[in-house]
C-alpha cells in the first residue's frame, strides 16, 4: 500500500515538473475574452507542438483572443477570414525558435496532409496565413496568400496539429501528402 502511495505521488510530481515552462519558453495561450464562440468548433482543437513536444491546444476558447485577418482567395474570389498565424505564433512560441530557419507545419492527420511553410514566408509583410473556421463550421483549416500555398489545393482542411521545427530538428518527411514550394 505504501508503495502504491508513494508511486503515485512520484507521477504526480514528475507530471507537474513536465507541465512548468521555462522563461524561455511559449506562453500559455489566453483565454478569450467575453464574445461568445461558434458552437460547431468546440469539438475541434488543434495541437500546437514545438519541436515535437505538445505544447498547448487552440480551440474556439481560445484562438478568439488572436487578431483576425482576411485575404481574397484566388480561385474563387472569396474572403477568407481567420486567425492570424503571425501573430498567433509570436504570441506563443519564444523568439528564439523563430529564426529564418524555422518551418511550420500544418498537419491534417484526418486528411493525410500536410504543408511546410518557412517563418519567413509567414512573416513576410505581404503574407496572410491563417487559421480558419470551415465553411460549415465542423473544424478549422490552414489557408493564405502565399506563393505556393494560395490555392485550395493547397490548403490544409482537418487541421489537427501546427508544428514549429527549428533548424536543428528538421527531419524533413513523415510520409505524408505534402504541399511544398
Amino acid at each position: 500500500m505504501f508503495l502504491l502511495i508513494v508511486i503515485g505521488v512520484v507521477s504526480l510530481l514528475s507530471f507537474g515538473v513536465r507541465g512548468r515552462r521555462s522563461p524561455g519558453k511559449p506562453q500559455q495561450v489566453p483565454s478569450a475574452s467575453g464574445t461568445g464562440t461558434p458552437a460547431k468548433q468546440e469539438g475541434s482543437r488543434i495541437r500546437l507542438l514545438i519541436d515535437g513536444h505538445e505544447e498547448t491546444a487552440l480551440d474556439a476558447s481560445n484562438l478568439g483572443s488572436f487578431p483576425q485577418s482576411s485575404f481574397t482567395d484566388e480561385e474563387r474570389k472569396e474572403p477568407q477570414t481567420g486567425r492570424a498565424v503571425r501573430e498567433m505564433l509570436r504570441c506563443l512560441v519564444g523568439k528564439d525558435v523563430l529564426s529564418a530557419d524555422t518551418m511550420v507545419v500544418f498537419r491534417s492527420d484526418i486528411r493525410n496532409k500536410r504543408a511546410r511553410l518557412t517563418w519567413p514566408e509567414i512573416e513576410a509583410k505581404d503574407a496572410t496565413v491563417l487559421i480558419c473556421p470551415s465553411g460549415d463550421g465542423t473544424h478549422y483549416k490552414a489557408c493564405g496568400n502565399i506563393k505556393g500555398f494560395s490555392s485550395r489545393r493547397e490548403w490544409v482542411q482537418w487541421v489537427t496539429s501546427v508544428e514549429v521545427v527549428s533548424k536543428a530538428n528538421n527531419k524533413g518527411d513523415r510520409g505524408m501528402e505534402e504541399t511544398w514550394r
